[in-house]
């Protein structure tokens, strides 16, 4: 039997984390900054477009304000599945971070009743963010319809 299998959580050191943070605030900078380039094109594409075809410009902005709706409701709910299974995870183990599950050497990890309460409240929190996200995509998918309303 190996070593690691006694083992009840995998560590990481902390130079390792620190440049696994970096890396990923820098992926997520670099996507931000990508991101406001495309909505400075599309807002002068779709400028352009409502010149030239102002129906062909709402139907475009229907079909894209409906897509980002869309995006949004998946990302939100799989980031709530994600925090769900983690914290019932957490609670069927009685450890914040649960068991078999990566930690920075030197973390704190939560046993017993304090785990149990931080791993019902992780539960509450990601019904409440899936919630959310799906109420956001319903407002994003009647955006377009209730502006031609007004």
């Amino acid at each position: 039997m190996s070593n690691a299998a006694h083992k009840p959580y995998r560590t990481v050191s902390r130079k390792m984390a620190i440049v696994l943070m970096v890396v990923v605030i820098s992926l997520g900078a670099l996507a931000v900054w990508f991101g406001l380039i495309w909505v400075e094109l599309y807002s002068d594409r779709m400028s352009k477009l409502i010149e030239s075809s102002p129906d062909q410009a709402l139907a475009k902005l229907v079909r894209d304000s409906k897509l980002i709706a869309c995006a949004a409701g998946v990302t939100t709910s799989a980031l709530a599945v994600f925090l769900f299974r983690y914290g019932l995870k957490s609670l069927r183990t009685q450890s914040v971070p649960p068991r078999e599950s990566w930690v920075i050497e030197g973390q704190r990890i939560r046993t017993g009743p304090d785990a149990v309460f931080h791993a019902k409240l992780l539960l509450v929190v990601s019904v409440i963010l899936c919630l959310l996200g799906i109420v956001v995509a319903a407002m994003l998918w009647r955006l377009p319809t209730a502006l031609l309303a007004s």
